[in-house]
């Protein structure tokens, strides 16, 4: 009793590159390889398809955990008067360096103005 094409197709599917050179003969190979070349492409374009999902879930993802860290942050606890005289006082300390005349008397306005978007 000879299996059906389906299950032959389904079966050849499953092998690897050796069986299927193995199982073919060179006439009629391109006959019985073309409908599983078109479902093994089939295959792939699904898998890439969820790929290409699970990526975009995983960038919300770590969008979703870096929202959460951020309202987590103790620097959100301090109130923003502290936070305005802390930073008025940098300015104030880098203003007299100005007669220097230096981009490196910036360096903890800037470094400081990284800490809050709000500043």
């Amino acid at each position: 009793m000879e299996p059906d094409s389906s299950t032959a197709t389904e079966s050849l599917l499953r092998d690897d590159f050796y069986d299927l050179l193995a199982r073919f003969t060179a006439p009629g190979l391109e006959s019985q390889a073309q409908p599983m070349l078109h479902a093994a492409k089939a295959d792939l374009a699904q898998i890439d398809a969820q790929i290409a999902e699970l990526a975009a879930a995983r960038n919300r993802q770590c969008r979703r955990v870096a929202a959460i860290q951020y309202a987590m942050s103790p620097l959100r606890m301090v109130p923003s008067e502290i936070l305005t005289q802390i930073f008025r006082a940098t300015i104030d300390a880098d203003m007299r360096k100005l007669t220097q005349r230096s981009n490196a008397n910036f360096k903890s306005i800037l470094r400081l103005a990284s800490v809050c978007s709000n500043w």
